[in-house]
């Protein structure tokens, strides 16, 4: 996908977009049916949708972006919290001249993201996605305190193989190992205490939008009762089970997402 920067909020922000490249000053193509903004997960970046937006940039025109603080993007700190990130998500979509709501997708962390955003800036969203996310904070204290831990650098990083479905190839396992070692590990605690801090209740209570949850067959037991239990409190919500999956969807098995988002977006129309 092509790639360039851009300036947000004075972060020169790396963003990777569908259709043909343009000069640096100029915004990228959003012509083709729906703008799809991407929403990385924590410690993430765009480049984990590339195959995703691949998939969908035949009849719509996808794009994502690193974070500030995560891979290519500047900063050396993350966004201290959900609706900062909302923030700048909005100032993303604003700074690529989007001429209409975007259907925003959101995986992991980037869910809650995605659910802020469609509350605090309506006006920009048309609906949501939300990828292996359900909207609460589970991992607990522990993962937040060893995540402390390596960011202070008295514990190494783990790799998280359970997040791949079993019978994920060894290429993807391997992308998504160096994936993690892209973004500070500071910026990653800061994430999980965004997540943890965000709250959660509240953005549910105010997202109207039509909201389709992806959920693997073999994520986690309180990651998946939590999107369960984030489905039953939005009113208007289409579910899709991918097989054989578990939590890294858009790396695991990017075509069955983008085939089910495409199908949620005909929906729409």
């Amino acid at each position: 996908m092509p790639s360039k920067y851009v300036d947000i909020q004075g972060v020169a922000t790396f963003l990777r977009h569908a259709g043909a490249t343009t000069l640096p000053e100029r915004p990228p193509p959003l012509d083709r049916g729906e703008i799809v903004l991407c929403l990385h997960h924590r410690g993430g970046n765009a480049r984990n949708f590339d195959s995703f937006a691949n998939e969908l940039s035949g009849d719509h025109s996808p794009l994502a972006f690193d974070l500030p603080g995560h891979d290519r993007s500047g900063s050396q700190v993350g966004l201290s919290s959900v609706e900062a990130m909302a923030d700048f998500a909005a100032a993303v979509l604003k700074g690529v001249q989007a001429d209409r709501p975007a259907i925003v997708v959101g995986h992991g962390m980037g869910g809650n993201v995605a659910l802020q955003l469609a509350c605090s800036h309506r006006e920009a969203v048309k609906a949501v996605v939300l990828v292996a996310s359900g909207a609460r904070y589970v991992g607990g204290d522990d993962l937040i305190e060893k995540s402390r831990f390596v960011s202070l650098g008295r514990a190494r990083r783990e790799f998280n193989q359970k997040a791949f479905g079993k019978n994920t190839p060894g290429a993807i396992l391997r992308a998504g190992f160096m994936d993690t070692m892209k973004t500070d590990p500071r910026v990653i605690y800061s994430n999980l205490i965004a997540m943890r801090d965000w709250d959660a209740d509240a953005a549910l209570a105010e997202v109207v939008v039509p909201v389709l949850l992806v959920v693997g067959d073999s994520e986690h037991p309180d990651v998946r009762a939590e999107i369960d239990r984030t489905a039953a409190e939005l009113s208007n919500t289409h579910f899709e089970v991918l097989e054989d999956a578990a939590h890294m969807l858009p790396l695991e098995h990017p075509g069955a997402l983008a085939r089910g988002v495409g199908a949620f977006l005909g929906e729409l129309s």
